[in-house]
């Protein structure tokens, strides 16, 4: 049974391990996401308490994939609201900008620097999963989450995030999270 752990709260162990889903890495390394000042703050004391300990952080290719895309998200989000009428379409209008290739670039380096350097990079296990459980789509399916919910499971890895649908939605994997 999974258990809900107060990342306030929680003290890790030396050696315990932990997943950061892409929005904690957000809330950590994001400056332009504009979150709240007291969940960033919990995160990252969180993040500290993990490093501290000596507690194993792991991270994956998805993670990577969506802390960028969201990164770039964020950004072209921020253009669109000072200048939509340049700024319709995030492929046409912006992927192609030296604006978006700065970014991408800092953004590559950060992720380089920080994200990998303070983590474990993991092996999805996609050969051996049970396709059946991963594309098992219920109220609020999300596939990324699905997919880590069970990567996590089958490791004995506790996920750390800030997205509510692990709440409720995932059976057998302890997540560490401010959301009670």
């Amino acid at each position: 049974m999974s258990r809900l752990l107060d990342v306030s709260s929680y003290n890790p162990i030396e050696g315990e391990q932990f997943f950061l889903d892409a929005n904690v890495w957000l809330h950590l390394f994001c400056p332009i996401g504009d979150y709240k000042r007291d969940t960033v703050d919990k995160y990252n004391k969180f993040f500290l308490k993990l490093k501290t300990k000596k507690a194993r952080i792991y991270t994956s290719l998805m993670v990577l994939s969506e802390f960028f895309n969201a990164y770039m998200r964020i950004e072209f989000k921020m253009l669109q609201d000072t200048d939509s009428a340049k700024y319709i379409y995030f492929k046409k209008d912006y992927r192609s900008t030296k604006d978006y290739e700065d970014l991408a670039n800092d953004v590559c380096r950060l992720m380089k620097n920080k994200i990998i350097k303070s983590s474990i990079r993991i092996d999805d296990g996609f050969s051996k999963v049970n396709i059946e459980e991963v594309l098992n789509c219920g109220t609020s399916y999300d596939f990324n989450d699905n997919c880590y919910a069970i990567l996590c499971k089958s490791q004995k890895i506790k996920i750390v995030t800030n997205d509510k649908d692990f709440l409720h939605n995932f059976k057998d994997v302890d997540v560490v999270t401010c959301w009670k």
